[in-house]
């Protein structure tokens, strides 16, 4: 996935944005079109680079997220981000939300979630971002969610091993 979002340089091949090759030059713009919820993310409780963001704004968010009373935002700042690793992972979506990007990548988020989030994640929140026109990578095992995916795309160490695109009623 950082190969993807332009974070590593591909060993072999090439990407391509929208039919293009991405250049060296374009890489940050190009990873600029991302918001990511990797694994292995880190969460701090000050937000960088969002000094215009309004509070109800969080506040709604934190709320749809179900963390509401686990943390508040104010001044720039979430209360805590000392929270269960599946609280932290909702947290963490919320700010790649306020990033605002055009593709949203996330990985193994319904790994650390309850089950009511879990199915919330699948049911409700990825449809609402589908719905606003994004686009989404969800990285995932849970085989039990594959059929709420438009397009499937099995890796297999690293490589591409079969792509299944899925028939959605109208």
């Amino acid at each position: 996935m950082r190969v993807l979002t332009g974070l590593y340089q591909p060993v072999g091949g090439q990407i391509l944005f929208n039919g293009s090759p991405v250049a060296d030059d374009q890489r940050q713009a190009y990873r600029e079109q991302f918001s990511t919820v990797f694994n292995d993310f880190h969460l701090f409780q000050e937000l960088l680079g969002h000094r215009e963001l309004s509070a109800e704004r969080v506040d709604a968010l934190l709320k749809v997220l179900a963390l509401e009373g686990k943390t508040t935002y104010e001044d720039g700042r979430f209360s805590t981000v000392s929270l269960s690793t599946g609280q932290r992972k909702r947290l963490a979506y919320v700010v790649a939300l306020l990033d605002e990007r055009p593709v949203y990548v996330l990985d193994e988020f319904g790994a650390e979630q309850d089950p009511i989030s879990r199915r919330r994640f699948y049911d409700e929140w990825l449809p609402a971002l589908k719905a606003a026109g994004k686009t989404v990578v969800v990285v995932t095992h849970d085989d039990a969610y594959f059929d709420h995916c438009d397009r499937l795309v099995k890796m297999d160490f690293g490589r591409i091993a079969d792509i299944h695109q899925f028939q959605r009623d109208a």
